[in-house]
């Protein structure tokens, strides 16, 4: 026996409903029975004992029963009997190193009157009804998307798509504006008291940094949120001082800040004033009198 694949589409077919429980049973053990072209020796014995080695039935009337449903083809060649099942490659994939089927395949014309439903053979003075066509597609993996979306313009209309198209584009940008929009100056005036002359400053400054740099990050979905980010940041670098802050002068919101050398040096000149203030001068003596 060999692994294989059923289907959703299995348990709804309409052949496979017409037939008994124990047929529709076997039909699904046929497959893991057969080769990689579906094809097994008929031998309902063998068959019996694989796929339904504890039911007492007749698996001989129950081949013959998918037989008559148009599931499977029974044929000879050369003396030995074999089973085709119908649409097999449509319905399994068997694996690439499977080996290769040494079962003769079934006459071409045989197998196209197997594709229609078959009826039991006439017997002496009857004659046999015309095979009517029912081929049994609902089996194929196709029958698990819903007929639905299958015909639905959507789908049809996804198919004609390139995959790369159907992304959803990026609503992700670089700062669109040069100069600054009215309403985000009144926000940083309102918001943090700043100067006329200290909001262009810090625009320059936001406007320039963005510009600058080109890499992912410098593409935004909402700038005015960044700005507003980002003067909140000026405010707390300055100390909550730079709204307070002469409007000229040059001054930069985050270089015009000492850093940690210099505010060393700034305090080692200031302790050594006091030290020469307190020793009375440069001379280093206090007057005694």
């Amino acid at each position: 026996m060999r692994a294989r694949n059923i289907k959703p589409g299995f348990f709804t077919n309409d052949q496979v409903l017409e037939c008994e429980p124990l047929a529709r049973l076997l039909f699904a053990g046929l497959w893991g029975m057969a080769d990689r072209k579906g094809r097994l020796e008929d031998r309902p014995k063998k068959i019996r004992i694989q796929v339904l080695p504890c039911d007492n039935c007749d698996i001989d009337a129950l081949l013959d029963q998918l037989r008559q449903k148009g599931l499977i083809h029974r044929y000879e060649v050369n003396g030995q009997h074999y089973i085709q099942v119908i649409n097999f490659e449509k319905h399994q994939h068997p694996h690439h190193k499977e080996p290769d089927s040494l079962i003769p395949a079934p006459d071409s014309d045989a197998m196209l009157g197997a594709s229609m439903t078959q009826q039991p053979r006439a017997g002496p003075g009857q004659t046999s009804e015309p095979p009517v066509a029912n081929p049994s597609d609902s089996l194929i993996p196709d029958s698990l998307i819903p007929e639905s979306s299958l015909n639905s313009d959507d789908m049809q209309a996804r198919a004609r798509t390139p995959r790369k198209a159907r992304r959803k584009p990026s609503d992700r940008i670089r700062l669109p504006c040069d100069t600054l929009p009215p309403e985000w100056a009144q926000w940083a005036h309102a918001e943090m008291g700043w100067s006329d002359q200290a909001i262009q400053d810090v625009w320059a400054y936001f406007r320039d940094y963005w510009r600058g740099r080109t890499d992912k990050g410098a593409q935004k979905s909402d700038w005015e949120a960044t700005w507003h980010v980002w003067c909140r940041k000026q405010n707390i670098h300055s100390g909550g001082q730079y709204g307070q802050s002469k409007a000229t002068g040059g001054y930069h919101p985050r270089f015009n800040q000492p850093n940690k050398s210099e505010r060393f040096k700034h305090a080692l000149v200031v302790s050594t004033l006091k030290e020469l203030d307190a020793a009375g001068g440069p001379g280093g003596d206090k007057d005694p009198g």
